[in-house]
């Protein structure tokens, strides 16, 4: 790499009108007797530098990192020779891959877009039953022209902090995949959710593709590969969590799994789709044991270890074991039941073996993002710290609450990880609207320091809220448990959490219905929009 290139001008592209450069602004490629010109505007020229055949590759790196133009991304071509660059996929190798999504409004009851549907809003201004506005951040009339193949001929532009301010659920936006925020809708497009890993991004009708072909592509890709990233979006830096409810296998379960002669009974409404999450987080609430003859009524609790396989069949990786039942039948059963969901492979936290194994921090490493879990049995510790349900010394049970000591814990956690969640298994309540002292407790864990709020206590869903920095799921209902007593008890959601380089950029929200008095199925339709209704946030 260090030879003298040919005796050929090679000329800088800054940006070009293929890729995009910072977050709010676009450079359009200009060349003029061998020098380069960049310009946020055609008519605003003001000339960079010229690289002739001298330049060897590193004396173009060099001259790369010299330029003032933070953030900006660049490409190197050969002006009159062999290199050429294009926009189609087919020919040659691909320098950048940029992806752009639709997104709206969190509380938007809508989940999909055709590109038909946008195009019209874009172009036209044709509205639709849905949207009647479409606005962008970093992209250009040139890009759009190119993306749908036809002419717009103006844009509404605006930074992204004002669009999350003022977009709203009948409006659509165009931006980056590396803009993603998680208090933003992402939409699927003609059927494709550009959030889904398994999805390689063919035919993503939002996508511009800059190829390099000729004899010096590898070198020029290669050279340039530490100044402009292969793509915008890298599946294999995409983490994946799915949050469930409150799991009580037990009564009415078990009697479902027994009629069945099946114990996947309960996961396989589910199963195929929660279980191709990175982390499968469940909220296990009574002992699971060899011997366990499940009552048939009552509050007494516990399930038979064979219906574990239910919780290998949906993935799970972490159990919350915060719940007020893991002492019915004993210590003895509880530190069976922890024994066996080790034995499954299962992760717990919140509840343990003794005191200090149940308020320890769990801290997992996903796909370079760093987790740390913690939670907390808040409604039998107001009973305090010696009751029977709870942890003390050498005593299994749940990990008991103090506003000092879970300031202390996150604080801690909040060291160790870039992202922090932290569970409760608050005061029961049967309504979707969280109860004030719910609220100033969870807010307070945001406010300490925790990326994610949960209410593993609720039997049914409850608000979803954006605080600060952070994001509260007040509770998410019931996955196995036997309430059918109640369309409330039998509504369920299931957040589906993207993370990508230590951050959270997107939140999904998977919408069930219990049947036979142990199966959660996903529903769509009214079933769907009756769940979101009443949990999502107000005020977009």
């Amino acid at each position: 790499m260090n030879r003298i290139l040919n005796h050929r001008i090679w000329t800088l592209l800054i940006g070009c009108a293929l890729i995009l450069t910072s977050l709010s602004s676009v450079v359009w490629l200009l060349t003029h007797n061998g020098s380069v010109y960049y310009s946020y505007l055609p008519e605003q020229l003001q000339q960079v530098t010229t690289i002739s055949s001298t330049n060897t590759i590193p004396e173009i790196e060099q001259s790369i990192h010299q330029l003032s133009l933070e953030n900006h991304q660049y490409v190197v071509t050969k002006e009159n020779g062999d290199i050429h660059l294009s926009n189609k996929p087919n020919e040659g190798e691909i320098l950048h891959e940029r992806y752009y999504v639709a997104v709206t409004a969190f509380n938007a009851l809508v989940d999909t877009i055709s590109s038909q549907e946008l195009l019209n809003l874009i172009a036209t201004h044709q509205t639709n039953s849905e949207f009647n506005s479409v606005m962008f951040t970093s992209v250009s009339k040139e890009e759009i022209n190119q993306i749908f193949g036809t002419h717009v001929s103006d844009l509404s532009l605006t930074d992204l902090s004002a669009l999350r301010e003022t977009i709203t659920s009948k409006t659509v936006a165009v931006i980056p995949f590396d803009q993603l925020t998680p208090d933003l809708k992402v939409l699927s497009i003609d059927g494709k959710n550009i959030l889904d890993t398994a999805y390689d991004g063919a035919n993503w009708p939002l996508k511009i593709v800059v190829t390099v072909s000729g004899n010096e592509a590898q070198p020029i890709i290669a050279t340039l590969r530490h100044a402009v990233p292969e793509r915008n979006r890298n599946t294999s830096a995409m983490t994946s969590m799915v949050l469930t409810g409150v799991t009580a296998i037990s009564r009415g379960v078990e009697y479902a799994i027994e009629q069945h002669k099946d114990t996947l009974f309960p996961a396989r409404g589910v199963m195929d789709v929660l279980s191709k999450a990175d982390i499968t987080h469940i909220d296990n609430e009574n002992p699971l044991f060899d011997n366990c003859k499940p009552e048939k009524e009552g509050i007494v609790l516990c399930g038979r270890t064979t219906s574990i396989d239910s919780l290998k069949a949906i993935g799970t990786d972490i159990a919350d074991l915060t719940g007020n039942h893991q002492n019915d039948y004993g210590i003895e059963k509880n530190l069976e039941s922890i024994r066996h969901l080790q034995d499954a492979g299962i992760e717990y936290y919140g509840g343990g073996k003794n005191e200090q194994d149940a308020q320890k921090i769990l801290v997992k490493d996903i796909k370079g993002t760093t987790f740390a879990f913690t939670g907390y049995n808040y409604f039998d510790s107001l009973n305090g710290p010696g009751y029977v349900s709870l942890a003390k010394g050498d005593h299994p049970g749940a990990n008991y609450y103090s506003e000092e000591k879970m300031n202390q814990t996150v604080t801690e956690a909040r060291s160790k990880a870039e992202i922090v969640q932290v569970d409760y298994q608050f005061i029961e309540t049967y309504q979707y609207n969280p109860i004030p002292d719910q609220i100033s407790v969870f807010r307070k864990t945001i406010d300490a320091g925790a990326d994610i709020v949960v209410g593993v206590q609720s039997h049914q869903p409850q608000k979803i809220e954006f605080y600060k920095n952070g994001v509260i799921f007040y509770g998410l209902g019931n996955l196995f448990f036997d309430q059918m007593w109640s369309v409330p008890t039998r509504q369920g959601i299931i957040p589906r959490l993207t993370f990508i380089d230590g951050k959270l950029v997107s939140i999904e929200l998977l919408t069930t219905l219990l049947f036979d008095y142990a199966q959660p199925r996903f529903v769509t339709g009214e079933d769907r929009i009756s769940i979101l209704k009443n949990i999502l946030p107000t005020g977009q």
